[in-house]
């Protein structure tokens, strides 16, 4: 499914629920973009109008050329809940309604997971249901010692629909994803750490050190977070994607080599 089907799709979803609250906000600078999932009076659960709004700020960055994409969730307790519960059980009769919803939302998903800047999700607390999927789409989970990733599908009789399960199999391989689903227990952060899940556990205050770890990845070179990227999914996907040499070659020699180089020299001349 093509990006603009996806967010046509979710907007059509979302007009069946006009009085859903919540909102996606966007910061655009010029490394660093940043996606806040806002919804205070459902733990930042997600609803149509919200994905819809996440489909048209991806269709977005795709005219943009910074390095980072932060997605986080509003207040200082919840990354987010899941789908919104209310637009669930309304739609829960309706198996056409349940496919379009999951093509059209994995479409989004993909749309964050395939971007040639690196994605990083901040975890300031839970994220379950739709909200693990949300945090799986992301190249990177940065989280704070009490957040948690949940998916709690199989509790509830059902399956991640939004292409959850192909992005853990691919990036922690199949037994983990097997075990991750099908156990369907809360991941600690010191559990998900220690399993590669979470990436980084941060000390409170959360925000600062989200801030003070963003500095050191901003401070590279856009090219080099974008072909490190290249490079991995080509490891990962070597019919599909650029080879190392590819994005080493297109690197070498280029204005931000020679700066560097530049610099390392000129600090060991003194």
């Amino acid at each position: 499914m093509k990006l603009d089907e996806a967010v046509e799709i979710l907007d059509e979803l979302a007009s069946s629920f006009p009085s859903s609250g919540g909102s996606v906000g966007v910061d655009w600078q010029e490394r660093l973009c940043t996606v806040t999932l806002d919804n205070p009076s459902s733990s930042n659960a997600v609803t149509f109008r919200m994905l819809a709004r996440l489909g048209q700020i991806v269709r977005e960055l795709e005219d943009w050329s910074g390095g980072v994409i932060l997605l986080r969730g509003a207040g200082g307790r919840h990354f987010c809940a899941g789908s919104d519960l209310n637009e669930v059980m309304q739609t829960l009769e309706n198996s056409s309604t349940a496919w379009r919803m999951s093509m059209a939302a994995a479409t989004v998903l993909d749309g964050i997971w395939n971007h040639p800047a690196i994605s990083i999700a901040a975890l300031q607390g839970p994220a379950i249901g739709g909200g693990a999927e949300l945090a799986c789409a992301c190249d990177m989970r940065i989280a704070a010692r009490r957040a948690r990733i949940h998916f709690v599908h199989a509790r509830l009789g059902v399956v991640p629909g939004w292409g959850a399960t192909r992005r853990l199999v691919e990036s922690f391989g199949r037994s983990f994803a097997l075990r991750c689903l099908v156990e369907a227990r809360p991941v600690t952060a010191e559990i998900g750490q220690n399993v590669g899940l979470f990436d980084v556990v941060l000390e409170d205050p959360f925000e600062l050190s989200v801030e003070e770890y963003l500095s050191g990845l901003l401070s590279l070179p856009i090219e080099a977070l974008r072909g490190v990227k290249e490079q991995i999914r080509g490891a990962a996907q070597p019919t599909r994607g650029s080879t190392s040499a590819d994005v080493f070659g297109r690197l070498w020699g280029g204005q931000d080599h020679q700066r560097a180089l530049k610099a390392v020299l000129e600090r060991i001349s003194k």
